[in-house]
């Protein structure tokens, strides 16, 4: 991956405009099946604290600079076009804004409660909290990731939720299609392991400055 920061303006696509077509296609009919069919509850539980920790890892020898810094990244597979254009502290503030709200979903879900919900990734881009310091970013990303990680450990094993009925309550997510309890438990993990993944891009931009 190459990164940099430019000096001018990136033209980018619009947030909410999804997956290029191929990998989207690749990402529902192909990489989110086979997942399913090997789901491992406690593992995706694991994998959200292991990539807790590796994000907070990478961000921790940042200056507050250096971590409010906006850094060009190459396409990255997971990350839509208009994300591609973030400082580390908008990748924790979009991470904190997306774990409660898809914790909420995969916990109704586990509970038999449908839900009327549609779910946009453009209503979850970053704000901007310029006066909020790097070290706040990472206690309110570790703590709603550590509430989470609990919350999810006690629907992510049980038995209804490895092989749930075909009647099952589903919720639609942006790239996967409509996806039952154990599809949001699994989300989660992978949500991180991108967002970690741009973070090292943008870590190894910063680099070059």
């Amino acid at each position: 991956m190459t990164a940099h920061i430019p000096t001018t303006e990136p033209k980018l696509d619009a947030p909410g405009r999804g997956l290029p077509f191929l990998q989207g296609l690749y990402a529902r009919y192909i990489m989110y099946p086979r997942m399913m069919r090997n789901y491992d509850g406690a593992a995706s539980v694991a994998m959200l604290r292991r990539e807790t920790t590796r994000i907070v890892d990478l961000c921790t020898p940042l200056s507050d600079t250096q971590f409010a810094t906006r850094v060009l990244i190459d396409p990255l597979p997971g990350l839509e076009d208009s994300s591609r254009y973030w400082s580390a502290a908008m990748v924790l503030e979009h991470l904190i804004l997306c774990m409660r709200p898809m914790t909420q979903v995969a916990t109704t879900l586990a509970a038999g409660q449908a839900m009327n919900v549609k779910i946009s990734t453009a209503d979850v881009k970053p704000k901007g909290q310029p006066g909020t310091a790097k070290e706040e970013w990472l206690r309110l990303f570790t703590h709603a990731a550590e509430e989470c990680a609990v919350r999810l450990s006690t629907i992510a094993t049980a038995p209804h939720v490895i092989t749930p009925p075909k009647d099952a309550p589903r919720v639609d997510h942006p790239f996967f299609g409509a996806v039952p309890a154990k599809g949001w438990v699994w989300v989660m993990g992978v949500h991180h392991i991108t967002h970690r993944r741009q973070i090292e891009g943008i870590v190894q931009g910063l680099s070059g400055s």
